[in-house]
């Protein structure tokens, strides 16, 4: 009697093997579960350690989100507690940020990469003759890699799509800034497809030695799943490996501060900096004029003046026309919050400036 054979997963010992069966080919698992599982197996590290990795992106981000606020503040001649930004209030941007970047970018990931999976999948059924010569489980992993390789090709796109054209002008800035982000998005997305095509030449190559011919008198023995588990790193890989991760972190902090110090720029330059989007690096300045204050109070202009924050009694202002002193010099001004009430400056679009 001829023998059919089938790709079958046992829950219990978590491994998959080739499993002889009598008469016609039982149903399998659709693709998208297939790709699930693959998935699940080669991030099964990062799932094991869930905790630890949550609490190092958490770390991670608030180093990124300090850095790019002293960037924009020292640049100022302020610090981030004058204003109100105490750690434990930046610890929660941060991680109000960690939970929105990965509900949004992670569920379009997810589904760029579903999609980018099942893709490959009917092109490499249908290229082997049918259904019945091809088995999903055969290439899962490499298709699953090759859809988190498409995402973050897409990745810019989903960040302009999400948050506007905010972060065009800082890109262009300069070439440094710009090398940076390319550095940035470029080494992970190679790394992703080195690794793809290093798991697909592993899949054809256990494959093709587990599956029998169709000449052969009898099928080779059962093959559980570890066979066809990616390959473990060399030392030299995962050293490269270490270097790319490194060189991304140090990239986005490198980002970050550049980001803060060039919005500074532009308060200094007497421009309105408005929080946008959502995000850790939420800085901003608004230009407001001081009503005229008693004669016990403070003398000052009017302004306009940059507001910057308020914290312990002292609103925190910036002189960026250095009305304040006869040097005509910029500085911050830290007047008590008594001193007189704020209004907001108005704009002449004719000279490209607020005034009171």
């Amino acid at each position: 009697m001829e023998r059919g054979w089938q790709a079958g997963v046992t829950t219990e010992s978590n491994t998959e093997m080739l499993v002889a069966s009598d008469g016609a080919r039982e149903a399998t698992p659709n693709e998208t579960d297939r790709v699930s599982v693959a998935g699940a197996t080669i991030l099964k590290p990062i799932l094991d350690n869930a905790k630890a990795i949550a609490g190092l992106l958490g770390l991670f981000l608030y180093a990124v989100a300090r850095i790019g606020i002293d960037g924009f503040y020292s640049r100022l001649h302020v610090t981030a507690e004058e204003i109100g930004l105490s750690q434990a209030v930046i610890v929660g941007r941060a991680a109000l940020y960690l939970a929105l970047f990965l509900a949004v970018f992670g569920a379009a990931g997810g589904v760029i990469v579903s999609i980018v999976a099942a893709l490959i999948g009917a092109e490499r059924r249908k290229r082997s003759g049918g259904r019945d010569a091809y088995h999903g489980s055969h290439d899962a992993g490499s298709r699953f890699l090759w859809g988190v390789a498409v995402a973050i090709f897409l990745f810019p796109l989903v960040l302009r799509l999400v948050m506007g054209s905010i972060f065009r002008p800082f890109f262009l800035a300069s070439p440094e800034t710009f090398l940076v982000a390319l550095t940035v998005w470029v080494l992970p997305l190679l790394s992703v497809v080195v690794l793809a095509i290093r798991r697909r030449r592993y899949e054809q190559r256990v494959w093709a030695q587990a599956l029998p011919s169709p000449a052969a008198a009898k099928p080779s023995p059962s093959v559980p799943t570890e066979g066809f588990r990616s390959p473990s790193l060399g030392t030299v890989s995962r050293v490269a490996l270490g270097c790319v991760v490194a060189l991304v972190a140090a990239g986005i902090m490198k980002l970050s501060y550049d980001r803060g110090v060039h919005q500074a720029g532009a308060v200094e330059q007497g421009k309105q900096v408005i929080p946008q989007g959502f995000g850790p690096l939420n800085i901003g300045a608004q230009p407001v004029c001081l009503q005229s204050p008693g004669s016990s109070q403070t003398q000052l202009s009017r302004g306009p003046y940059m507001y910057l924050g308020s914290s312990g009694g002292m609103v925190v202002l910036y002189d960026f026309k250095g009305l304040s002193n006869a040097g005509h010099q910029q500085r911050p001004l830290r007047v008590p919050t008594g001193s007189g009430a704020m209004v907001g400056a108005s704009y002449d679009p004719a000279r490209g400036a607020f005034f009171c």
